[in-house]
């Protein structure tokens, strides 16, 4: 009668040593998938800052072209101006 009952307890330890491994293993493959869908966010979220990033960096770019642009035609207009100025004045010498 006791070796049933010592046969019976060990075969519900074991049972329940079962169930708790398979709890241990749902939990972990749980954990690693949330890990998972937070390293793909983090990813995603690090690809946006570079194209953001990215995309600033060309607008500076472009800006500083368009005020190098209007720079050298503003100055080529005053050296316009200027030397029809001086040609203005050459004529009344002459």
């Amino acid at each position: 009668e006791e070796e049933k009952l010592e046969a019976i307890r060990i075969k519900e330890e074991k049972k329940e040593q079962q169930r708790q491994a398979q709890i241990y293993k749902e939990r972990m493959a749980k954990a690693e998938r949330a890990r998972l869908v937070q390293l793909e966010e983090a990813t995603k979220l690090k690809e946006k800052r570079l194209k953001e990033k990215k995309a600033y960096d060309e607008y500076i770019e472009k800006r500083k072209i368009e005020k190098q642009k209007e720079e050298e035609e503003k100055r080529l207009k005053e050296e316009e101006e200027r030397k029809l100025k001086e040609e203005g004045e050459q004529e009344k010498i002459t």
